[in-house]
């Protein structure tokens, strides 16, 4: 049948078919149809193994049908959204673009969120999408988690079926382990936790452990193994190595009865030392294996001993009231000499015998034996100096630019400052003798 719409204008009668319906029923199928003029359109279709139906708007909405003997197809479209529901003897299969199921227990969002109370889920296996493994079977991206053993595989956190955590960069923060840990064996070394002890092991060999000292709840000692008794950092004796450090050392191990005893340097950071520290004869403090600073008092010069020890022991000495550089002494701003006359006495001229003295020395070339004896140097020797002292009537008590150190002619040095004056009274004299000459 056809229905239409009868419209009369200006006496003029206009027919609109608005909807249609007709029935189509052959050998095999029946087939029903209704359609309203833009709008809407149904099917319907009967055989003899199947019923479909089908449902469609002009603006692209489809909802489809389909029953035959073992299952059950529904589709709706609407553009580019799909969904299908398909119901089969063994399962039944949903699909969409966004799939939401709503229950007081249970909630599927269109975004994926699940959210559950109670939920048991009973083997099978959960991996993320972008769960990757290499060749020889190791996580490079995402997790896999096995429903059926409880085992959890990433790339830097593993969790057997049996129990073992095997991570990378763990950090454990309020943890609480019961019984025994052991850390996996890497180069023949592992390390053994039981209890309050710490142990450290290699080639099944214990080295050294952690344990709280006895008696105390409040301290903790670092032990070796060896056949000595106290506290030791860095011990391994029952193989020959020397420890670092030693507490409470009184043995045949180290044949020292004292309460602490370093191997090698000893070196701080940062901090202060709030102690005296008492140091042997030639014995002090180092860096980088050479001494710096060292009290000797067997030797010559008697002093403390200052500076980096290389071609020769500590370049600068400290004796009593001097200061003594076996090497070249830099200043970014000079050496400042007090001349202030309130702390001078006796100040007079210069006399005729220190000129006479300083035109009897010649100036000479020459290299020291130890300090760079490759590098030549312009100046006097003291011997030299001396002899024009005693020359001109001057005793070394006269000039202070001579310098007997011990007092005993073992070693001499000049203060070359001490020159300066005795050249400026020379240049006046020169001057003065130009000046009446220009005349």
């Amino acid at each position: 049948k056809t229905y239409a719409t009868i419209t009369t204008v200006n006496g003029i009668a206009t027919r609109v078919t608005t909807a249609e319906s007709s029935i189509k029923q052959n050998a095999d199928s029946i087939t029903s149809a209704v359609k309203r003029l833009g709008t809407a359109e149904s099917n319907i279709t009967q055989q003899a193994g199947q019923i479909s139906s089908l449902v469609s708007t002009v603006n692209g909405h489809t909802t489809a049908i389909s029953q035959n003997a073992d299952e059950i197809d529904l589709c709706v479209k609407s553009a580019n959204l799909v969904s299908e529901i398909n119901a089969s003897s063994g399962q039944i299969t949903m699909k969409s673009n966004r799939f939401v199921v709503q229950s007081t227990y249970f909630n599927l969002s269109a975004n994926g969120t699940v959210t559950a109370s109670n939920l048991t889920l009973t083997g099978g296996s959960i991996k993320s999408a972008n769960y990757a493994t290499a060749t020889n079977g190791d996580v490079t991206a995402g997790t896999y988690i096995n429903l059926s053993n409880g085992s959890i595989k990433t790339k830097n956190f593993s969790l057997s079926s049996s129990g073992t955590i095997t991570a990378v960069n763990a950090t454990l923060t309020n943890a609480t382990i019961s019984g025994a840990l052991t850390t996996t064996v890497v180069d023949t070394s592992y390390t053994y936790i039981h209890g309050n002890v710490m142990e450290f092991f290699t080639n099944g060999k214990r080295l050294a452990y952690i344990i709280p000292v006895r008696g105390s709840a409040t301290q903790l000692g670092i032990l070796g193994s060896g056949n000595y008794s106290g506290i030791a950092i860095g011990a391994q004796w029952d193989n020959g190595t020397y420890t670092y450090y030693r507490m409470n050392i009184g043995s045949e191990a180290t044949n020292d009865n004292c309460r602490h005893h370093f191997v090698g340097d000893l070196k701080f950071t940062s901090g202060r030392v709030r102690a005296d520290l008492d140091f042997a004869d030639n014995c002090g403090l180092a860096w980088g294996g050479n001494i710096a600073l060292r009290y000797y008092n067997s030797g010559s010069p008697t002093g403390v001993w200052l500076g980096i020890e290389n071609d020769y022991a500590c370049p600068t000495i400290l004796t009593g009231s001097e200061i003594r550089f076996r090497k070249t002494a830099y200043t970014s701003s000079g050496v400042v000499v007090s001349s202030d006359a309130r702390q001078k006495k006796n100040i007079k001229d210069l006399d005729a015998r220190y000129t006479t003295m300083l035109e009897n020395i010649s100036a000479k070339t020459f290299q020291y034996k130890e300090t760079d004896p490759d590098k030549t140097n312009c100046g006097f020797v003291a011997q030299d100096v001396l002899a024009a002292m005693k020359k001109a009537g001057l005793e070394p008590k006269d000039f202070g630019g001579f310098h007997d150190h011990y007092g005993d002619g073992s070693e001499y040095s000049l203060d070359y400052v001490q020159f300066i004056p005795i050249l400026w009274e020379i240049v006046k004299k020169q001057q003065a003798e130009i000046a009446e000459l220009r005349r």
